[in-house]
């Protein structure tokens, strides 16, 4: 059920599990609720409650930490990056 609904699903780690969809990243809990909206290019697993993240648009990428409420803690902005 899971698998059809996203793209990729990496394991669960702290409760939560990063989802894939429409080429996005985002995170359930499991419940299979969706906590954190698909919005990243790339994001990897929480460890010690934060997770990193990377958003690449055009010129900018961003990269940073977000905590299981998805509010960013910490982000570094490059423009020109390619």
């Amino acid at each position: 059920m899971i698998s059809e609904e996203y793209e990729e699903v990496k394991p669960f780690k702290e409760n939560y599990a990063a989802i894939k969809k429409d080429n996005l990243w985002g995170y359930i809990d499991t419940t299979f609720q969706v906590k954190i909206p698909c919005k990243y290019d790339n994001c990897s697993s929480f460890k010690k409650g934060l997770a990193s993240f990377e958003i690449k648009r055009e010129a900018l990428m961003i990269e940073g930490y977000i905590n299981k409420r998805g509010e960013v803690v910490w982000q570094k902005e490059y423009s020109n990056w390619d």
